[in-house]
This record gives C-alpha cells, sequence and structure tokens, in this order.
C-alpha cells in the first residue's frame, strides 16, 4: 500500500556544540543523552540539519604536524625520522592563511604565500640535511625554480624570518609566488636535485602538502612529487551522524558503499573563518537509525575520508521530525485523480479538433 506523509506531529531540536559536554576528539565528538529517549512507533521519524555554524579548519595545524622520514642515501643504512609538532616553526603551527583583508593588498598576499612556502621547504631540508640545491620546490613555470631564491638555501641559514622580503629588490623570486598563485593554483612538485638521495615521506604532514596521508610516497632524482598547497583549506567536508539509516554514498573514491553521511557542508571561505550555513529547504531527512536514542555521534572528515584533524570550533542543529503517514486511497474510490483527469481532457480536446477538421 502506498503512503503519503502529513504535517508534522511534532519537531526535537538538538543542538551541539564544540563547546558543550561530550567526549572523544572535536573531530568526531560524542554526545551523550542524560536520560534515554524513546522515539513513538506509530509515526515516521525523519532527521535532518537545520544549521552549521563553524570555524573553517586550516591544514597547517599542530594536529597534522605527525608521521614518519625515512632519508636513504646510496652506500649508507636509510635513517628514519619520526615527524612531530617540533619538526615544524612555531610560525606555521595554527596557521590561518588569506583572511579576506589580504585580498585587499595583492603584496600582502604574496607575501603570507612565501612564507608558506619557506617553512614547508626548511622542514624538507631539515630532515634531508640538505647543504645545498638538492631538495627543492620545482615550478610549472619557465626559469621559474632557478628564481624561487629558498631552493639554493642551506637548511643551516634558514632560521625564522630569514625569508625573502617581498620586494622590488626580490621582483623575480615575488614573481615565481604570484604565478604559483594566480597561474598554477599552487600546483608544483618537490624534486631531488642531482643527488642520490632519497625520501620516503608518510603521515599526517603530507595534508600540509595536499597528499594523502594512508599513502606512502618516494622522491628520488627520478621521480619527483607533485603536490599541491592547500592554502584555502578544506574544499567540503562530510558530516556522518550516527542517527540516520545508512545511506549508500561514493565520496571519498570508493565504491557505492553504506555510510552514515548525513549532509556534505561547504567551505568557501578561507581557514579561520567562521561562516554560518542554513538549510533552506525541507528536503534531505533522513529516517532515524532506531527508535532509542542514548546518544549522538559526529564525525567530520575531509575529501578524502580522513577525519578533519584541526576541527576547533563547532554548533550544529539537528531536526527530529515526527509525521503520520496516511495511506494513499484505492484507486476508483469514487475518487479521481488529478492525471486521469487532465488525460480525460486531453482526449476530448483531441476529439474536437478532429471533428473541426472534418468539417
Amino acid at each position: 500500500m502506498a503512503y503519503a506523509l502529513n504535517t508534522n506531529t511534532g519537531t526535537k531540536r538538538f543542538t551541539l556544540s564544540s563547546s558543550g559536554d561530550f567526549t572523544g576528539p572535536v573531530y568526531k565528538p560524542l554526545f551523550r543523552f542524560s536520560q534515554d529517549t524513546i522515539l513513538p512507533d506509530n509515526v515516521t521519524n525523519l532527521v535532518s540539519i537545520e544549521s552549521v555554524f563553524l570555524k573553517h579548519p586550516s591544514f597547517f595545524h599542530e594536529a597534522y604536524m605527525t608521521g614518519y622520514i625515512t632519508r636513504a642515501v646510496a652506500g649508507a643504512a636509510p635513517q628514519t625520522r619520526q615527524v612531530t609538532s617540533a619538526s615544524f616553526e612555531n610560525a606555521l603551527q595554527d596557521y590561518y592563511l588569506l583572511h579576506s583583508e589580504y585580498y585587499a593588498n595583492s603584496n600582502l598576499k604574496i607575501a603570507v604565500i612565501d612564507k608558506v612556502l619557506f617553512y614547508l621547504l626548511k622542514f624538507l631540508k631539515t630532515v634531508a640535511v640538505d647543504v645545498a640545491d638538492v631538495v627543492r620546490f620545482r615550478f610549472m613555470d619557465d626559469g621559474d625554480t632557478a628564481n624561487f631564491g629558498y631552493n639554493a638555501m642551506s637548511y643551516l641559514v634558514m632560521a625564522p624570518h630569514a625569508e625573502i622580503d617581498i620586494t622590488q629588490q626580490h621582483a623575480a623570486h615575488a614573481a615565481v609566488v604570484e604565478r604559483l598563485v594566480t597561474r598554477r593554483n599552487m600546483n608544483l612538485f618537490i624534486e631531488i636535485n642531482n643527488s642520490p638521495l632519497a625520501l620516503t615521506l608518510t603521515g599526517n604532514f603530507m595534508e600540509m602538502f595536499g597528499c594523502d596521508p594512508s599513502e606512502v610516497y618516494v622522491i628520488d632524482q627520478a621521480n619527483p612529487l607533485p603536490i599541491q598547497i592547500p592554502i584555502h583549506g578544506h574544499q567540503f567536508m562530510s558530516l556522518e551522524c550516527n542517527l540516520i539509516e545508512p545511506q549508500m554514498v561514493s565520496v571519498n573514491g570508493e565504491k557505492l558503499t553504506s555510510s552514515d553521511l548525513m549532509t556534505v557542508i561547504p567551505t568557501p571561505s578561507d581557514p579561520g573563518q567562521t561562516e554560518y550555513y542554513m538549510n533552506y529547504t525541507t528536503g534531505g531527512k533522513s529516517l532515524v537509525s532506531s527508535d532509542h536514542l542514548d546518544s549522538i555521534q559526529l564525525a567530520f572528515t575531509d575529501i578524502r575520508g580522513n577525519n578533519v584533524l584541526s576541527m576547533e570550533e563547532f554548533m550544529i542543529t539537528i531536526l527530529l521530525d515526527q509525521v503520520v503517514p496516511v495511506p494513499n486511497p484505492p484507486k476508483n474510490e469514487n475518487r479521481i485523480s488529478l492525471k486521469d483527469a487532465r488525460y480525460a481532457s486531453m482526449h476530448e480536446m483531441r476529439k474536437k479538433l478532429r471533428t473541426a477538421a472534418e468539417v
């Protein structure tokens, strides 16, 4: 038998916040009810998102500064080093890039991005013990690799604040950074220049280079690594919730599979900015997974399905609608459907037209 959904008989709101009482990390919080809730079984229970309020997370965050790098040179035993927050300069930790005011000043924007390039390359040169032009960034435009002033630097001289001042005296270097932003969308390469050195990299810190942290990357003279530095933060975030019936999704490179995905949160603003997103439609409702509720589990994941480790602040309102299913009346029970009425009207019109044409 077919059913139609009547108007709501009741709506409950659950507002969950990063400042609330939960267990687990901020990117995967578990909120427990003070007492269990039993939903009535004579109604259809539907759940949806009403609003999302969040601070856009950054990839340049202490939470991503974990992993391993192995340095190998022909004739010597490989050396593996653990990556921690101490491996990076303090200036790169919890670094929020490109707030809206930077767009009003092109030189300032280029200077901020240049600082990030400086600290990322310093990190690579330090773990590689590079005292010459061995580990470097390779750019796509002619001459840019040679004009990028940091490539030839030794890690020993790349102290904090030793980065080049973006002025007319370093116009060629500044032009490299500007082309990287405006032409190449931050796409470039890490390469080993004229050396038997090989680096193996894996871990969460690879997110800062736009790479999948679950993969293992090997860089040597014959195999540069393509990267895209995520200065604008996440492209979007997926929000999962244990309240909903499993959905069929394919968003992280996998085949269609069952998931607790509730919604996809847009992230058009830059990291560090706080935004508010409202669901302006009545669609997007899903069946509640159980009539017995004792907790709500959320999970924020990125485009690859990895946890958004740098999530800090959020406030989310979830709607629980209770509606009464009303059986549709059987066909031909003293009722005429709109479809049948339109069909009869069109048939009568065609009949009249044919009659007029014959006359």
